[in-house]
């Protein structure tokens, strides 16, 4: 058997965005493009912050964070972030939408847990600039063009803390 060391893929990012959801995560999931870097596909370096440098700049957080994260937060915004984590480290927001019952003319109901979230990601890294969840292209009439995502090494810490 003949190893394949590197591979590119080149296509329209157009393309990516008109494909539909599950087309749009495998593609993303097979290109590695979350977690690496763009140019050299390498594992993506982290500062003293544990910000990953893969241009999403989500934060990595550990096991003791994730545990400490979820101590802090009310009923419902633990709700929120369980949906996220079982739609995997990159979804769209119209499936978060759809994941916990909400109507897209309503998404702003969940305004204050995404304050919530980002308060007490930044309380458990003592960073003022940390992140736990990035919007890449988001455009509020079209949800299903919003990615949201998380790092995916935090991902599976919420995962194995949420046992699920």
């Amino acid at each position: 058997m003949m190893a394949v060391k590197d591979v590119t893929i080149s296509f329209p990012l157009a393309l990516l965005r008109e494909a539909p959801d599950n087309v749009r995560a495998w593609l993303l999931d097979a290109a590695g493009v979350y977690g690496k870097t763009p140019a050299t596909n390498q594992e993506a370096a982290t500062d003293s912050n544990q910000r990953p440098q893969d241009g999403y700049g989500s934060v990595r957080l550990s096991d003791a964070q994730v545990r400490r994260f979820l101590r802090g937060v009310s009923t419902d915004t633990r709700q929120l972030i369980e949906a996220i984590v079982n739609l995997g480290p990159r979804c769209t927001f119209a499936e978060i939408l759809k994941t916990m019952g909400i109507k897209q003319a309503s998404w702003s109901s969940l305004g204050g847990k995404w304050a919530g979230i980002t308060k007490r990601t930044r309380t458990v890294t003592g960073d003022p600039e940390a992140e736990l969840l990035v919007w890449k292209n988001w455009r509020p009439d079209d949800f299903a063009s919003t990615i949201v995502a998380m790092d995916t090494e935090t991902h599976k810490a919420f995962s194995r803390a949420l046992a699920l």
